[in-house]
């Protein structure tokens, strides 16, 4: 008997090697990302404010702030949930049929609200700590913003 040969089709070999190149791309990514993520991450243009804001305070100030926040924490979930509310909004809004740009520009509008109270409630916060401080833990405050110390790494291991 005769043995028949099956041919793959050469759509088939050129769909697997573009999914091969993708796999590669994505375990590369990722895997910069996790060799040189803090290292990447800590040399990027501040865009935390309230964070990068409350890290230059002095010590027992952002210990005030990380309470307050917890205090506020029903406020935060809220706005949490408000936040993973409107992103469902416009996951549904993209693929309604008809397409409405007026209800993604909505939700949108729904979004800075919600984040702009966020940061008026962090901007409260701070404002209080500021006013607790004297002259000199606002002097370094101030040089801290300009000058923001080194934070401590995560542990490293030698190989």
């Amino acid at each position: 008997m005769a043995e028949s040969q099956t041919r793959t089709a050469r759509w088939v070999k050129i769909v697997l090697a573009i999914s091969l190149t993708l796999n590669l791309l994505v375990v590369g990514l990722v895997g910069g990302m996790v060799w040189k993520g803090r290292e990447y991450r800590d040399n990027l243009p501040s865009a935390d404010g309230m964070l990068s804001v409350t890290r230059a305070m002095p010590r027992e100030y952002q210990g005030n702030v990380r309470q307050r926040i917890r205090d506020r924490f029903d406020e935060v979930r809220a706005s949490r949930e408000a936040m993973a509310s409107l992103r469902a909004d416009l996951a549904a809004a993209l693929i309604a049929e008809p397409f409405d740009l007026s209800a993604v520009e909505e939700i949108f509008a729904g979004q800075r609200e919600v984040l702009s109270g966020l940061t008026n409630s962090g901007h409260e916060i701070i404002i209080e700590q500021i006013e607790l401080m004297s002259a000199q833990d606002r002097a370094t405050y101030a040089n801290n913003l300009l000058n923001p110390p080194e934070r401590p790494g995560p542990p490293t291991r030698d190989r």
